[in-house]
């Protein structure tokens, strides 16, 4: 019997052997894949579909899925050389001397993304044998916030002056931080994510950057009041503004039942850098507020379904629910084999960015629903026909 793999993050089969696999292994939606050279030969076994990356190494790499900090302290407690395949991402700790990292690290194999002081790259680089994905520095002698960071008053009090930050993520300058702060305690900043800063800071915040630093700069109108935390607007949210002017950086999703009387009367203008979704019946005021070549409205007329991850949409979900469903996808949505007046009646529109796995029968019924496809859409295999998954959502799995 064959069995069938789904939803793994990392299938491991460095260790396996033709009767662990025994007649053959179908596999689904796989993180990483990894073998040995000696175990190639059993890759003629796995019938593979949705795999992000196959790696070969050696069985005495250890997987480190995820992130992985290496510290002086870390290096100090092992007795001999550290080979590993990091699936994620590395970062190594400023407090390490380049001799103690030599003699620490052995064999790396990176997929995802390694961040290093400048100090010891040279010594990082002769350690990695397979490089997939970012290798990234940062000065050596910086305070590392291996996070997001927001910079306000409050913050800049908290630091000595003339310090040196090194941010692993984004950063935002709130709006009223003090310049004359900033310049006091803040003397050079290294950031790896993206930055979001108001007009009043933005040429200080550029005089301080660091050359390695590569970030989009996302600067904000003085007028417009940054909203980072309230992705979704209800009607008792509106009610609280006071001719409001407000940014968003993520998607924004206004509930169906803000009154758009209310809207026009409490919001005065809004720029998002994502899209923005509402019910149609707000779709006239928002567009008033929005820069309508720069903000992008996608309105539904019943129900509205995003998918930012991975999901499955099955027959009875459509059966029972009441009025036609608008789709947004920005992950992997895989659409069941399902009676086509089913779709024909339920599904309105689909918006597109990702991957849809649809029935050979259904694709040109569910192509005709898209209204913008930025994605793919692809032929998905009927898991019903064949008894569905043996293993199926498993973080790491060894055969």
């Amino acid at each position: 019997m064959i069995r069938k793999i789904g939803n793994v993050g990392v299938l491991d089969i460095r260790n396996a052997t033709e009767e662990s696999l025994g007649n053959g292994i179908e596999c689904e939606n796989v993180g990483a894949l990894i073998y040995s050279r000696d175990k190639a030969v059993l890759l003629e076994k796995i019938k593979a579909e949705n795999i992000g990356s196959t790696i070969e190494c050696d069985t005495d790499m250890q997987v480190v899925s995820g992130k992985m900090e290496v510290t002086k302290s870390s290096l100090d407690a092992v007795d001999k050389p550290l080979n590993l395949l990091v699936l994620g991402k590395l970062i190594i700790q400023p407090d390490i001397e380049p001799g103690q990292l030599n003699k620490g690290l052995g064999r790396l194999h990176i997929s995802g993304k390694a961040v290093c002081p400048e100090n010891l790259m040279a010594v990082l680089q002769s350690k990695i044998g397979e490089l997939n994905g970012k290798l990234d520095s940062f000065p050596s002698d910086y305070l590392l916030i291996d996070r997001s960071l927001v910079i306000d008053d409050y913050y800049l009090k908290s630091i000595p002056k003339n310090s040196k930050i090194a941010i692993l993520g984004s950063l935002n300058v709130a709006k009223g931080t003090s310049n004359d702060l900033f310049f006091d305690k803040v003397s050079m900043l290294y950031v790896s994510g993206k930055i979001s800063v108001f007009e009043e800071n933005s040429m200080l915040l550029t005089s301080r950057l660091h050359e390695l630093s590569h970030s989009k700069i996302e600067v904000i109108p003085d007028v417009f009041n940054l909203v980072e935390d309230l992705t979704r607007i209800e009607n008792s949210d509106v009610e609280l503004w006071d001719n409001e002017s407000l940014y968003f950086l993520e998607k924004v999703e206004f509930d169906k039942d803000v009154d758009p009387v209310l809207l026009e009367k409490k919001l005065q203008s809004l720029k998002a850098k994502e899209a923005v979704f509402c019910h149609i019946s707000l779709k006239p005021s928002l567009a008033r507020k929005c820069d309508r070549y720069k903000t992008k409205i996608i309105a539904y007329k019943e129900r509205l379904f995003i998918n930012e991850g991975q999901s499955k949409l099955e027959c009875s979900q459509l059966e029972y629910q009441d009025g036609s469903l608008t789709i947004v996808n920005y992950g992997i949505l895989e659409i069941s084999d399902m009676n086509p007046s089913l779709i024909s009646s339920k599904i309105d529109k689909i918006y597109n960015s990702g991957v849809i796995m649809v029935p050979k029968n259904l694709i040109g019924l569910i192509q005709s629903r898209i209204t913008d496809n930025n994605g793919t859409i692809v032929e998905s295999g009927s898991k019903e026909e064949n008894g569905g998954f043996n293993i199926a959502n498993a973080g790491m799995l060894r055969l």
